[in-house]
């Protein structure tokens, strides 16, 4: 639910703390039958293509290389991740589970 004065729902309180922790520049995306949108994060002027799998995998985005990382249990649900001295395959898993944590 967003808070009242700032606009900001939960997730995008918690990633915004992830942020600091990782160093990273974080969204979440989810793909549904609109197609792909921003659930938390800055929303840009582009979308991701589906990739139609549950693997990770790097990203070249208007931003910069990325990496899109699929959060656990939350189906058509990923976190990408730019910009991250957490460029290891264990802390990309870790910020995908707190964010489905919070889901």
């Amino acid at each position: 639910m967003p808070d009242a004065a700032g606009g900001l729902t939960r997730l995008d309180g918690v990633l915004l703390a992830l942020e600091r922790v990782s160093g990273a520049s974080l969204r979440v995306w989810r793909r549904d039958g609109r197609g792909t949108r921003v659930v938390a994060g800055t929303v840009p002027a582009w979308a991701p293509p589906p990739n139609g799998g549950r693997a990770g995998r790097p990203l070249e985005t208007p931003d910069g290389p990325a990496w899109l990382e699929p959060v656990p249990d939350a189906d058509d649900v990923w976190i990408e991740i730019r910009h991250s001295r957490a460029g290891n395959r264990p802390a990309r898993t870790a910020l995908a589970q707190i964010v489905g944590a919070v889901l």
